[in-house]
């Protein structure tokens, strides 16, 4: 038992060699946790048999942290080794002209929830939350669209350098998701790197 949960935590380690994103030590941690509980019940035993009585839970305590610290040292090591990786939004940072922060900004499709980070938006009160790949239709945004807390749209261009973004414009006919943004008061404000900013006036919900 305490070989399998040391191996297994030791090989969860192998994701930092490629991105260092430390929500990655929650694979670890499980099994860091089944080595050390067996590793300690295991000295537990042998303490107990050898020690006398009064000296067991100092000895016990002290294994403990033995086998926790170099888990820990190493987990917490090994990302703080790797170069620092260049932050994921910064390539959105001159995107943010013209998107008011703190609100909310729709992205079709929702995959590229950096720009939230570079710009200060979020996705609250988006009916499917933070995921991809499954809302990605038009009858689910025009329902978006609809809601009159929702003023900032951004679509991100479907060109060869967008492989997913091309994946989801052939999905359906999004035509009607177009149509939707000039009849619920939404505007092109430029086309930008990545994509098209939509912005709509935030007194009424602009429907006609």
């Amino acid at each position: 038992m305490w070989a399998l949960g040391a191996a297994t935590s030791l090989m969860t380690l192998f994701q930092y060699t490629k991105r260092g994103y430390l929500h990655y030590a929650l694979l670890t941690l499980p099994f860091a946790l089944i080595a050390i509980a067996s590793a300690a019940s295991w000295c537990w035993e042998k303490l107990s048999a050898s020690l006398d009585p009064r000296h067991v839970g100092t000895a016990a305590a002290a294994a403990v942290v033995a086998i926790a610290v170099p888990l820990w040292a190493e987990a917490r090591a090994l990302p703080g080794a790797l170069p620092p990786p260049p932050p994921l939004h910064g390539k959105y940072l001159s995107m943010c002209a013209g998107i008011e922060p703190g609100k909310r900004l729709l992205l079709l499709p929702s995959r590229e929830n950096a720009l939230h980070w570079a710009c200060g938006t979020n996705a609250r009160g988006t009916r499917w939350g933070y995921t991809f790949g499954v809302q990605e239709r038009p009858n689910e945004y025009i329902e978006e669209l609809a809601k009159p807390d929702l003023t900032q749209v951004f679509v991100f261009s479907a060109d060869a350098a967008h492989p997913y973004e091309q994946e989801v414009a052939r999905s359906h006919d999004w035509s009607s998701f177009l149509a939707a943004l000039e009849r619920y008061g939404f505007t092109s404000v430029g086309k930008r790197e990545a994509g098209t900013l939509y912005l709509r006036a935030e007194k009424g919900d602009g429907h006609q």
